[in-house]
């Protein structure tokens, strides 16, 4: 079950209920503090409350993220007394199915109940839950559907309802493929992990690179001595794209070192040289996560979502092309993946290849968040066959312009 859509209403700097498309390429782009990080971590809130053993409707930390202080932090505006709304729609081989559910704060409790949850398919339609009144007991809320007008008890684990008598249909609206997809997601945080000069082999190959990178190393260990390719395929991007150095395990009995070798490049014994990862600029070691997990993503199977932030951040922009390369080649439609970016030649490259008819255009989007500095918006931005943008914001990424305009003002007044 593929992620196609989230939604959101009065949910941090969104006030307005709004729809996102999920492609298998997402990107976000917008300036600081527009709402861009918010709306990237979105997926991350959702699966927090259908995660198994949920108990609150949705989870402050997630994956080491903070969301807020406290649950007013969510809501828009910060009104103690108020709600948020959020859901999310997915494709199951062409069956569609979605949910809604709307989360009200008790101040005075400092505690929160599911006030109305909407799930539905295109085959059966929609099925609306929804609370008579704000429950003083929050463990014990009545609902009534409004489909059949009748009354039932219900109990809340996270979003998921559960009612009090064997086989109540409501229990079972949430499909369990839902929560399967929404437990398939990961993310990569935009600050990763600083390389260490030695690691311990962790005994078995972890799952993924972790939210900062922190098993990017181990992955690597790992398959130093198992030969799955991983390794060399890293190691290979490392030298085809960064200046010739290749990335490479050097073991030492119960520790290896991450290293880059130059076979052009000559040490003292006139051998190639090698240096430690730990050594060199930090922009050779933020993006390591992201080649290793771009790696790992194409051994996957089912669905998948990934969520990178700023993976561009350090490197040098002659780079910032080979990284969107990276997601051009991984992404399908289980396959998806969430990027927040502030890269204008990550942008160029995708457009490039949608020209050049390596990337359909039905597979990628473009969400330009804004922000007035009372709510912000989200705005669609569509790429054709041709690599064209069917409308673009103004100003964005025409500083080089700016300036280059500027300078030649100066010169031209200059005495």
């Amino acid at each position: 079950m593929d992620l196609t859509e989230l939604s959101v209403e009065n949910y941090k700097p969104f006030k307005k209920r709004l729809a996102v498309a999920i492609k298998p390429i997402t990107l976000v782009i917008g300036k600081n503090s527009s709402g861009k990080s918010a709306l990237t971590r979105l997926p991350l809130l959702l699966r927090s409350g259908l995660a198994s053993g949920a108990e609150a409707p949705l989870t402050l930390t997630v994956d080491g993220l903070d969301f807020g202080a406290s649950f007013v932090d969510l809501i828009h505006g910060r009104n103690p007394h108020g709600r948020i709304g959020i859901g999310a729609a997915f494709d199951f081989g062409g069956h569609k199915q979605g949910f809604w559910a709307e989360v009200q704060n008790v101040d005075e409790y400092r505690a929160q109940y599911v006030s109305l949850l909407e799930v539905g398919t295109s085959e059966s339609g929609r099925v609306t839950v929804r609370c008579d009144d704000v429950p003083k007991d929050l463990e014990n809320v009545l609902y009534t559907s409004s489909e059949d007008a009748q009354s039932r008890e219900l109990d809340f684990h996270g979003l998921h309802p559960f009612g009090r008598h064997p086989n109540d249909p409501v229990s079972e609206l949430m499909n369990p493929f839902i929560v399967t997809a929404l437990n398939e997601i990961t993310h990569l945080g935009p600050f990763r992990d600083q390389p260490s000069r030695y690691y311990r082999y962790q005994g078995a190959t972890p799952a993924g690179v972790g939210v900062g990178g922190t098993n990017a190393p181990a992955t690597l260990g790992a398959d130093f001595h198992r030969r799955t390719g991983v390794l060399e395929q890293v190691g290979a991007w490392y030298a085809k794209h960064l200046g010739g150095w290749e990335l490479a395990v050097s073991p030492r009995e119960d520790t290896f070192s991450l290293i880059l070798k130059s076979p052009t490049r000559k040490g003292v014994d006139q051998r190639g040289l090698e240096v430690n990862l730990a050594d060199v600029g930090i922009g050779m070691s933020q993006v390591l996560p992201i080649v290793v997990e771009h790696f790992l993503q194409k051994r996957r199977k089912g669905p998948h979502l990934h969520i990178v932030e700023q993976p561009e951040l350090h490197l040098h922009p002659a780079a910032h092309a080979s990284l969107a390369d990276l997601y051009v080649d991984a992404a399908a439609p289980s396959r998806r993946f969430l990027i927040e970016t502030h890269s204008e030649n990550f942008l160029l490259r995708i457009r490039r290849r949608c020209a050049e008819g390596l990337l359909s255009p039905e597979n990628v989007i473009i969400h330009w968040v804004e922000n007035d500095g009372t709510e912000a918006t989200v705005r669609p931005i569509q790429i054709d066959a041709k690599g064209d943008v069917d409308f673009w914001p103004t100003g964005v990424f025409s500083e080089d312009f700016a300036e280059v305009g500027a300078i030649r003002k100066a010169n031209q007044e200059a005495p």
